[in-house]
């Protein structure tokens, strides 16, 4: 009978200490801000996927966390979206030293794991919340659609005018109908 409660003794710390810990925010919280930056991540991704928003992105990114084209190209090398860029420049911008080599590879290696973890938790272990991000995130990429939609090259040729359509004809009139003949007064009945 002793066997049997210290086996389930232990069995009930082995859980406890297994079971992944909970944080002090609301779980729906964390998966809607994860959606929520998802959703942003993945808008980014498809105007850097056209070659004129990936230009777009690119020069957005550069002025908006103030980081040259080579920490852009380092982090596009090692198979990241823009999106991610975003979140991962974000995220070490709040970070104390700023974006710097050593802030991001502290959240490349919280993000990457063992265990690999969501960026909810990488922010949570940073002492910071998601909203923040994903806005920054959905900014960069509201300003490369606006960008990208804009042509870059000052001496881009017009379209030429459409030529004015011709008049059209004049309808002939319709001619005057005839008077209807004077129809003859009916017999009257016997």
């Amino acid at each position: 009978m002793r066997r049997i409660a210290l086996y389930l003794a232990v069995a009930a710390i082995g859980l406890a200490l297994s079971a992944p810990a909970r944080s002090s925010q609301d779980p729906k919280q964390d998966s809607k801000d994860e959606r929520a930056l998802s959703a942003a991540v993945a808008s980014l991704d498809k105007t850097g996927s056209q070659p004129e928003g990936q230009q777009a992105i690119i020069s957005r990114l550069e002025t908006r966390f103030n980081v040259d084209q080579a920490r852009i190209d380092g982090l596009r090398s090692q198979n990241f979206g823009f999106g991610e860029i975003a979140t991962i420049l974000a995220l070490a911008e709040k970070m104390q030293g700023g974006i710097n080599d050593a802030n991001v590879q502290t959240i490349l290696t919280m993000r990457n794991g063992p265990p690999v973890v969501g960026w909810g938790q990488v922010a949570q272990k940073l002492g910071e919340k998601l909203g923040p991000v994903i806005s920054q995130v959905n900014e960069v990429a509201r300003a490369a659609r606006q960008t990208g939609d804009k042509p870059e090259h000052a001496n881009t040729t017009q379209k030429p005018d459409k030529p004015d359509k011709p008049d059209r004809p004049d309808r002939p009139d319709k001619p005057e109908r005839p008077d209807r003949p004077d129809t003859p007064e009916r017999p009257s009945k016997p």
